[in-house]
């Protein structure tokens, strides 16, 4: 029988990570968050461009560039200044793709 490469085929599960995160409880969503290293960060507005808001950078790990992009998300809540630093697109992925298997 001759050798195949492997192959990556996307099958379909019909879930999505909305509907899991829906119906996940508190202590659910705090497992992954945990187990997805994300974190946050929240300094008084007046001081935000004095820390660093985040450390980590491209990992040259992912096949596509495009999903080694660090994510982070930066907002103000009210005086305080909020970092969400999601960690990279394809870290995220990997990790949403094993909850909606």
């Amino acid at each position: 029988m001759p050798k195949e490469p492997p192959v990556i085929r996307r099958v379909s599960t019909g879930k999505t990570f909305r509907s899991w995160w829906e119906s996940a409880d508190d202590d659910l969503r705090h497992a992954y968050l945990k187990d997805a290293d994300v974190t946050v960060r929240v300094v008084l507005a007046e001081h935000a461009d004095k820390i660093m808001l985040s450390g980590r950078s491209t990992t040259d790990k992912a096949e596509n560039p495009a999903l080694d992009i660090p994510l982070s998300i930066l907002t103000e809540a009210g005086k305080f200044a909020v970092h969400i630093d999601l960690g990279t697109l394809a870290e995220q992925l990997q990790h949403a793709s094993a909850v909606t298997a």
